[in-house]
């Protein structure tokens, strides 16, 4: 019924590419001139971040040691996703060239993550 399976399309209808299946957490972000998908893989569970370009070339990827996800973020060329665990939160940011991890306590506001990722 559902295999959490996601087909590519290009502008002329369905290509012969699909992204890496999910268990069922899954999130697409679509920038500028690439998109994000971050799934919990479908065999190990761990929480996987994949960058693409629109022709569907890996550009950057990351497989985390964390089985799920809190929220994914995208605005031009920046990618951000969150994961929020034991009261911590770990916040990847993706370019095309690196998957930065940065952590904070969670400091019992939800404002105190939200102003370190901040779109200038």
């Amino acid at each position: 019924y559902n295999t959490y399976e996601s087909h590519i399309l290009s502008s002329t209808g369905f290509t012969s590419s699909y992204l890496p299946a999910a268990n069922g957490s899954r999130d697409l972000r679509i920038g500028k001139d690439r998109f994000l998908w971050v799934y919990c893989d479908a065999v190990t569970n761990f929480t996987t971040i994949n960058l693409y370009d629109f022709d569907y070339n890996l550009i950057n990827t990351l497989t985390t040691d964390h089985t799920s996800f809190w929220n994914v973020d995208a605005c031009k060329d920046r990618y951000v996703v969150i994961i929020n665990e034991n009261s911590l939160y770990y916040i990847y940011e993706v370019t095309d060239s690196e998957i930065n991890l940065v952590q904070i306590t969670d400091q019992n506001s939800y404002y105190t993550m939200n102003d370190y990722v901040w779109w200038d």
